[in-house]
C-alpha cells in the first residue's frame, strides 16, 4: 500500500531552478518505478518566498523514498506523511 509523502527541499528562487528540480524528480520516480519500484511523484508545492519547496510522492515506504533520493544525491530536509486534499485535474 502506497503512503502520500512530502519532501521537503529549501531552494532559493529563480523559478526555473524548482521546475528543473521537480522535472529531475519526476524522472527519478519515472525509472524507479520501470526498475520495479513502487513509486510515483504527484507534484510540486513552492513557497518562494520562504525558498522552500514540498514534492509530493506515493511510495510504499518514506525508506524507499530516502534511499532512492540518496542515489540521486539529494539530500531533503525532511521526507514525511502528508495529507492531500483537492489534487488532480480541473472539472470539465
Amino acid at each position: 500500500m502506497r503512503t502520500t509523502y512530502a519532501v521537503e527541499f529549501y531552494a532559493p528562487p529563480p523559478r526555473d531552478a524548482a521546475d528543473g528540480l521537480a522535472d529531475g524528480l519526476a524522472t527519478m520516480a519515472d525509472d524507479a518505478r520501470r526498475g520495479g519500484a513502487d513509486v510515483a511523484y504527484l507534484g510540486c508545492v513552492s513557497l518562494p518566498e520562504d525558498e522552500v519547496q514540498f514534492h509530493l510522492f506515493e511510495a510504499t515506504s518514506s525508506e524507499l523514498l530516502g534511499r532512492l533520493l540518496a542515489l540521486t544525491g539529494l539530500n531533503p530536509e525532511r521526507i514525511m506523511p502528508a495529507a492531500t486534499t483537492g489534487f488532480g485535474p480541473p472539472p470539465g
